[in-house]
């Protein structure tokens, strides 16, 4: 149900209708709530048959993390991860309009923390997304390439 009037949490709840309310923050952040709880899981698993209903199909990663900074970035950037569980590791660049301009492939690794400084000498100024990809799913954060000239 879609609406500006007041939600009146009395109204949902019952055994008919449990009470399950997303709510999206002005920082892009997703909230999900059942029954006064809130349960990522159950959100992730909601979001994701929501979008296969549609036909679109977007993996959204649970078993690592992705930090890219400094963004924006002169001539390397630091990729800090972290990894639920051992897996094999591919890095791949992308430009503005999608196209794999880099690629780093990694040994298999263990779970924990990782941190790979990329170059970034021969590319030019833009808009990037660097895009981790495990065995199992991937994860795209964008980056800004800025050169520095002194």
């Amino acid at each position: 149900m879609f609406s500006n009037d007041a939600l009146v949490s009395s109204q949902y709840g019952g055994i008919a209708m449990p009470k399950i309310v997303v709510l999206a923050g002005r920082n892009d952040s997703v909230y999900f709530i059942q029954n006064n709880a809130v349960d990522v899981h159950n959100l992730q698993s909601s979001i994701n048959e929501a979008l296969a209903a549609t036909g679109i199909n977007e993996n959204v990663i649970t078993d690592f993390d992705l930090k890219v900074f400094p963004n924006p970035s002169s001539t390397k950037t630091t990729v800090e991860y972290s990894l639920a569980k051992a897996s094999d590791v591919n890095i791949e660049i992308y430009n503005e309009i999608g196209v794999k301009v880099k690629t780093i492939n990694t040994e298999t690794q263990m779970e924990g923390k990782h941190i790979l400084d990329i170059h970034f000498d021969a590319l030019a100024e833009g808009n990037y997304f660097i895009k981790l990809i495990t065995k199992e799913d991937y994860l795209t954060k964008p980056f800004l390439l800025k050169k520095i000239n002194y």
